[in-house]
């Protein structure tokens, strides 16, 4: 946060990829809900500037709520990348997989594998080993 305030200090203007480390920091870090908090800014000011969430900016909200063992909260992040018209990748539906396995529903986690492929996304070896588990 404090890098970010510098930036806009010394003139430099912030962009998507400086909110997506602002947002990684913050799941890492074990704090899904401030990363959101951030996505959801990002989602304010594409209203009136070029920063725009992408794909990697829902993917890493959903992957610390995956960890966090909150899918539910990782399927919302899902739902709003798809309001905003962002196409979720393996990795996105990996990280709803992956919570709900985390969270113990088995049968949540394979449904979702199952939607990633009707929505024309692959699964891969990490998505299939996060239903394994």
């Amino acid at each position: 946060m404090e890098t970010m305030r510098s930036m806009v200090k010394d003139g430099v203007t912030p962009d998507v990829v400086s909110f997506n480390c602002l947002i990684a920091a913050y799941t890492a870090a074990g704090a899904p809900h401030r990363g959101l908090g951030w996505l959801q800014r990002m989602q304010q000011w594409s209203a009136t500037t070029p920063i725009m969430p992408d794909v990697v900016s829902y993917t890493t909200v959903m992957v610390g709520f995956a960890r966090a063992a909150e899918p539910k909260r990782a399927v919302e992040v899902l739902r709003m990348m798809e309001e905003a018209d962002v196409k979720p990748n393996v990795l996105s539906y990996t990280a709803v997989v992956d919570g709900c396995a985390a969270a113990g529903q088995v049968e949540q986690a394979a449904a979702w594998l199952k939607r990633a492929r009707a929505a024309g996304v692959a699964p891969n070896v990490v998505t299939y080993s996060a239903v394994a588990k």
